[in-house]
């Protein structure tokens, strides 16, 4: 993969000012965390080498529930941003979604799932766009 299409911070904010808007509840985020979680993904790319789209795209999802830049839906809006990371970089998420995609969320959390065994799990059901 070339250079990554990065997806800004002010965007991260509105996928949780979305999420928060539909369960109810506080939208509060503190943009430099996100920044911060942001950052921690784009220094695997800069300083570490890698170029791995959907590892790429797990290691939004793990950053924004490492750092938890929002006040809720930490988790639910790192899912977004990982599927937006893909969109941005020209590559589908065709996976299920509910409760099977809510299973592999938590098992990453709970440290059931590893980043890497999280992007290889998704890897089969992401395709170009």
């Amino acid at each position: 993969m070339a250079e990554p299409r990065w997806v800004p911070a002010e965007e991260i904010a509105r996928l949780n000012e979305a999420e928060v808007a539909e369960s109810g509840g506080t939208a509060l985020a503190d943009l430099e965390a996100v920044r911060r979680a942001l950052g921690d993904v784009q220094r695997r790319c800069t300083i570490d080498g890698e170029r791995d789209a959907v590892r790429l795209a797990v290691a939004h999802l793990t950053a924004i529930m490492t750092v938890r830049p929002f006040a809720a839906r930490n988790r639910a809006t790192g899912l977004a941003a990982l599927v937006m990371f893909l969109e941005a970089n020209g590559y589908r998420w065709t996976g299920p979604d509910g409760p099977v995609l809510a299973a592999y969320v938590k098992a990453l959390a709970d440290g059931r799932y590893t980043e890497e065994g999280l992007a290889e799990t998704m890897r089969p059901d992401i395709f170009p766009a």
